[in-house]
């Protein structure tokens, strides 16, 4: 048994070759296997190691293609990609729908003077569907549950070598572009107008973004965009990028995948008992000390336990005592975090909005290890327990109902998803600049009241923003994605 866990990774094969023999024997034709075409544990299989592939198929070897993407997952990231668009649009042009506090960290902010009847409407849908804050930890748990599935499914190096190749590739190609192209409308005095829209608004995030001063400030300031230690919301290449201070999540996204495969290699030589404890262990350490890695676990374990584990579950559910006798409901858990998460949300946004960051005491200070009091959220992002519940318990409940999962893989939503990275880098350039002309023609030529022009801004800009990001994703994204998979099979041969 110990010389199953001491015998090195095989980098130029499978994980699979070193399987045991109760794995190898499953590796034949007649291998039951579930509607998604995973392997399914058997016997005292279910709580040994993992090291025998899930799946047989070796399509994504190399590199997912987004036709072998898998649709449900990239549903969610849709509608999130829908979500920021409109929150974009929100932050923008009626601030006082999705916060409360400006880009500074005043509170109030002065826009909620002005717009005195968009408070319920913050309230009571911004919780949930356009804060901001609980769309990016959707999309940085998403990270973690998707860019290593097929390592998770196949067990194969060359599945932990692909993404920590081309990940640099693929993100730092579209938002080197992204910010070439603020560059250049800002050159050409596109944002013009966006000091009248702020100024009118009492907007702060409404402001152009100011131009680089030299090539060497753009090359500086993408590098400490991908490699800084931790996320400013206010550092050079996040305040350029418009909607000012909301990119900073690309940073977690590139950086976690180096985490995650680390964990990763652990989990095919880890029996299930310890491998309970041990993701139970990561996700509360990393959760108490403050790291981006709590949320990229949760969904690395997501994804270890839905290939491996779920079509194994009970019928009757989780079992909680020693002989099996009892047991509970498997959504009864995924219901508990929703709705904690929701609590927690209302609380936070609607309840007691000017107490919202004291919930991030509940960590530890690095600097004096006591609790982590006034911490400054306006400068530095930082997980949240609120959207981690709610983010946590919806991505499981969709894991176990096949129903969610068939709703999701409608087929808009999962084009949707293929924006969704377009959307977070060029939308809020097209909204500051095109939108603000518009503004300022209708309001200083015409005379149009706001919640008029918000209106006809939404009609204009929320299509042209998909149609742009269509382009932009056909053009750029799809660009890097062939470049980096061009690159990674170059470096191999």
């Amino acid at each position: 048994m110990a010389s199953r866990f001491l015998k090195p990774l095989n980098l130029k094969g499978s994980l699979s070759k070193q399987a045991p023999p109760s794995e190898k024997a499953a590796s034949l034709d007649d291998t039951e296997r579930d509607e998604r075409g995973y392997r399914v544990l058997k016997g005292k299989d279910r709580f040994d190691v993992t090291v025998g592939a899930f799946l047989s198929d070796k399509t994504n070897d190399e590199g997912r293609k987004r036709s072998t993407r898998i649709a449900y997952l990239e549903g969610i990231r849709g509608i999130l990609g829908l979500q920021t668009l409109i929150w974009i649009f929100l932050r923008i042009f009626a601030p006082a729908t999705v916060t409360d506090r400006d880009l500074d960290g005043k509170y109030p902010a002065v826009f909620t003077e002005n717009q005195r009847s968009y408070e319920i409407v913050r309230k009571v849908l911004s919780p949930l569907l356009f804060d901001g804050s609980l769309q990016m930890t959707m999309f940085i748990i998403l990270s973690g549950r998707v860019i290593l599935q097929t390592f998770v499914e196949r067990r194969e190096a060359i599945a932990l070598a692909g993404p920590a190749f081309r990940r640099p590739f693929r993100m730092v190609i579209p938002s080197a572009i992204a910010l070439a192209l603020v560059s250049v409308v800002a050159v050409l005095d596109g944002f013009k107008h966006a000091p009248y829209l702020s100024e009118t608004l009492k907007n702060q995030i409404a402001q152009p973004p100011k131009i680089w001063g030299s090539t060497l400030e753009y090359f500086n300031s993408m590098i400490t965009f991908f490699f800084a230690p931790e996320q400013i919301k206010t550092s050079r290449a996040v305040a350029f990028i418009p909607p000012a201070g909301i990119s900073w999540y690309l940073e977690v996204v590139f950086q976690q995948v180096y985490v995650l495969i680390i964990y990763a290699f652990t989990l095919p030589y880890t029996i299930f008992r310890y491998k309970n404890l041990g993701s139970i262990a990561m996700i509360l350490i990393t959760a108490w000390v403050g790291k981006w890695s709590w949320y990229t676990l949760t969904g690395l374990v997501i994804a270890e336990y839905s290939v491996v584990y779920k079509q194994i579950l009970p019928a009757k559910g989780l079992p909680i005592d020693r002989k099996g006798k009892k047991h509970v409901p498997v959504w009864l858990f995924p219901t508990l975090f929703t709705l904690l998460g929701i609590f927690f949300k209302y609380l936070w946004i609607s309840i007691l909005p000017e107490k919202r960051d004291a919930e991030l005491v509940a960590h530890v200070n690095g600097n004096t290890g006591k609790l982590n009091h006034n911490f400054n959220s306006t400068k530095y992002a930082y997980p949240r327990y609120d959207d981690w519940l709610l983010s946590m318990g919806i991505l499981m409940l969709i894991e176990i109902s096949g129903k969610a999962r068939g709703f999701l893989s409608w087929k808009p939503f999962v084009h949707l998803g293929r924006l969704s990275f377009s959307i977070a880098l060029i939308s809020g350039t097209i909204m500051l600049s095109l939108g603000s002309l518009i503004f300022h023609h209708l309001s200083s030529n015409l005379g149009w009241s706001i919640n008029t022009i918000v209106g006809v801004e939404f009609l204009i800009l929320i299509p042209l923003c998909l149609v742009s990001a269509e382009i932009f994703s056909r053009v750029v994204d799809d660009a890097s994605l062939f470049i980096a998979k061009v690159l990674f099979n170059f470096a191999r041969n």
